[in-house]
């Protein structure tokens, strides 16, 4: 778990493993995505990390399964990265099969030295948090999700400096959530409706409504990102 945490000699601790300090080395994180209130948890991490080590040993003899933190991570010297992304698709649809639940896995990149080992777990753990609303997402790279993650460091800097509109706080949830929808679909009525299950003509009495209440310009690019930033912080 050194390795992963950074607290101990990582180039001693990695030479004590038969590990290359200087070997690129690639870390997946695996989440079971289990119900936290299951009494068998410990146990049911400990079987997914034995399926993780037979396939991780399959593609790589030299692989390291360490699970932490909740999660199981994979360290995986001098990957093959073309296929890194395959393979973990399909060891997240073998575990799915095996446990029963919505697992999912990050492949947050390869760190060129071992020292950079910890900060690619961190970013392991940044991707899963990202695609968690979407069980269906099997596997997710940096590259992938690289806009959210910045976004989502942008909106929490932004969340404690205490700036916003007052005006949007007078929005109801059903009037900023449709707003938020109309400003992701790039001012597209109908994709916005499709995305709320409504018809057309209930977003266009949404936005009208919001206007009212808000005094929003739809039509001022700046208002619109105010406001789609604004939203995203209260969502």
């Amino acid at each position: 778990m050194g390795l992963l945490t950074g607290s101990f000699d990582a180039e001693g601790l990695a030479r004590h493993l038969g590990v290359d300090p200087a070997t690129p080395t690639a870390v997946i994180a695996v989440d079971l995505r289990e119900r936290p209130d299951r009494s068998w948890l410990e146990l049911r991490r400990t079987q997914a990390t034995e399926i993780i080590s037979v396939h991780a040993a399959a593609y790589r003899r030299d692989a390291m399964v360490i699970p932490a933190c909740g999660f199981i991570y994979i360290l995986l010297p001098d990957p093959a990265g073309a296929t890194l992304p395959a393979w973990t698709t399909d060891l997240v649809a073998a575990l799915r099969r095996h446990m029963g639940t919505p697992v999912q896995a990050a492949v947050s990149g390869v760190a060129g030295h071992v020292s950079e080992v910890p900060r690619a777990k961190k970013e392991g753990s940044r991707i899963l948090e990202i695609i968690a609303p979407a069980p269906e997402r099997l596997v997710a790279t940096l590259e992938e999700v690289r806009s959210s993650m910045v976004l989502r460091e942008m909106l929490n800097v932004l969340r404690g400096s205490g700036l916003h509109d007052p005006s949007l706080d007078a929005l109801e949830p059903e009037l900023a959530h449709t707003l938020l929808a109309y400003l992701d679909t790039f001012g597209d009525v109908a994709a916005a409706a499709e995305t709320l299950h409504v018809h057309p003509n209930t977003v266009r009495h949404r936005l009208r409504r919001a206007g009212a209440i808000t005094g929003i310009d739809l039509s001022d690019p700046e208002q619109r990102l105010v406001a789609m930033i604004q939203l995203r912080l209260g969502s």
